[in-house]
């Protein structure tokens, strides 16, 4: 298991059985976001604040630091081995296949707001999820495509590990904030409203529906497909991630 402290600007490793301390890794200035490698279990970790993208082995050796990022608030992994950067700087999303080689592949939109990425479980696809827009990229044909255009303040994005689909968290006024299922072309397939501060979403395996961290409310709420709620859990003080094994 795998921790990032941000105050401490640390990564910790932990037993996940008993959740024995294995090691903590120093050096970051905040790391912002993990990601694993599915092939051998090494992270990707974004640090925001410290510029650079790192790789760390499972043993909590750093394997390599690529810094031609100036402010990388989020990673992804491809289907190559390669890996997707979000810039907040500059507000790009870019592809290195390694971190010693040049950049292949970027999106092509002027991104606003830039807040997030998401992939399936291949890396086959890509997701960016911009202020106002969402946008998708299909690494079989190399092509990109808008999902979605005049939202408001998206906060949130979680893909279906299976890809053409996601859930997604933005703004609706007065009446706070709303949970979203798109499929690719943009098509709803289902709504929740009346969310106070959604921070993270995370994707339900087993139904298609999604796990909601609402951090104001102090809620972690479990929606099926259709965005019916089945379950909370309401003992949490300000809730900001989720993850679904």
């Amino acid at each position: 298991m795998w921790v990032a402290d941000g105050l401490d600007g640390a990564v910790v490793g932990m037993a996940l059985r008993d959740g024995r301390f294995l090691f903590r890794l120093r050096g970051f200035w905040r790391p912002w976001n993990l990601v694993l490698f599915p092939g051998d279990g090494s992270l990707l970790v974004a640090d925001r604040y410290g510029g650079v993208v790192a790789k760390v082995g499972v043993d909590g050796d750093v394997i390599w630091v690529d810094d031609r990022t100036e402010r990388p608030a989020d990673v992804a992994i491809s289907s190559g081995g390669g890996y997707w950067v979000l810039d907040a700087a500059n507000r790009t999303v870019v592809h290195y296949p390694g971190p010693s080689s040049p950049a292949d592949r970027r999106c092509p939109y002027t991104l606003k707001d830039p807040v997030a990425l998401g992939t399936d479980a291949k890396g086959l696809e890509l997701w960016v999820a911009d202020r106002s827009a969402l946008y998708r990229y299909d690494g079989r044909s190399r092509k990109w495509s808008t999902v979605e255009t005049g939202l408001r303040g998206v906060r949130a994005l979680t893909v279906s590990p299976r890809g053409g689909e996601c859930w997604f968290a933005d703004e609706t006024g007065v009446a706070g904030q709303r949970v979203v299922r798109v499929d690719k072309d943009g098509g709803l397939l289902a709504l929740s409203t009346g969310w106070e501060e959604v921070r993270d979403l995370a994707w339900s395996w087993c139904d298609g529906g999604v796990v909601v961290a609402d951090a104001r409310a102090g809620l972690v709420v479990r929606l099926d497909g259709e965005a019916q709620e089945l379950g909370r859990y309401e003992e949490m003080v300000y809730p900001t991630l989720v993850a679904v094994e």
